[in-house]
């Protein structure tokens, strides 16, 4: 794995539906509390995290032993949030892109619509919950150098990540007066960067294609 990952020290389990393990910590803060100290500035962080991201697409595990995730699952899972009441008011509020009242049943059925119409064409190795409070930064490289929570990791189309990227990039950025500098949401840059490093770092070009992108982000709201 491209980044330094947790060392499991002991798992544990409290009868059949209860499961835990126990890591090491991995050195470093996450880079959620470097956007909440505001340790550097906005646009660095979104660069840095877009490199990390695309350093976990290009790699390529062997064997491939994660489990493949495609929309069907991802629908599957938005449903039972739905069902069960979790899904998160705060998702589907104008932070997010939703500027009115939105029927949540009606817009997952359109989004599972267009959903079966759209291939999972570009699928490569997923982080699957690449949120700021997931990645590693360190005082010392001054950048992204590990992750903390794996347990989503598979394979997965590449907007499926960059969705849930963008919706935390919003999540994290100008908690407060945001300095005149520093633009509100820097999700476009955020994706540049991803693909600018996908193929001058890895040698690997990506199509990040608006419209699928824009599915996924919808999607993700119900997960998140």
């Amino acid at each position: 794995f491209p980044l330094q990952t947790p060392r499991v020290l002991a798992s544990f389990g409290m009868g059949p539906e209860v499961s835990g393990i126990l890591s090491a910590r991995v050195p470093g803060i996450t880079l959620k509390e470097v956007f909440a100290r505001r340790l550097v500035a906005q646009r660095q962080l979104a660069a840095q995290w877009a490199r990390a991201l695309a350093r976990i697409h290009a790699c390529v595990p062997r064997p491939a032993i994660f489990r493949a995730r495609g929309a069907a699952d991802l629908l599957a899972a938005a449903r039972r949030r739905l069902t069960s009441k979790a899904v998160s008011a705060r998702s589907f509020s104008a932070k997010y892109g939703v500027t009115g009242a939105l029927d949540l049943e009606r817009e997952l059925a359109e989004l599972q619509g267009k959903l079966a119409a759209t291939p999972f064409s570009q699928v490569r190795l997923s982080h699957g919950d690449p949120c700021a409070p997931n990645f590693i930064w360190s005082p010392e490289s001054q950048d992204i150098t590990g992750c903390v929570d794996l347990s989503g990791i598979g394979y997965a189309d590449i907007h499926w990540d960059l969705a849930i990227a963008c919706w935390s990039l919003r999540h994290n950025t100008n908690r407060g007066a945001p300095a005149e500098s520093e633009p509100g949401d820097l999700t476009a840059e955020f994706v540049q960067e991803y693909a600018r490093c996908m193929q001058d770092r890895h040698a690997l070009a990506v199509r990040v294609e608006t419209a699928k992108l824009d599915l996924m982000y919808r999607l993700a709201r119900f997960l998140l």
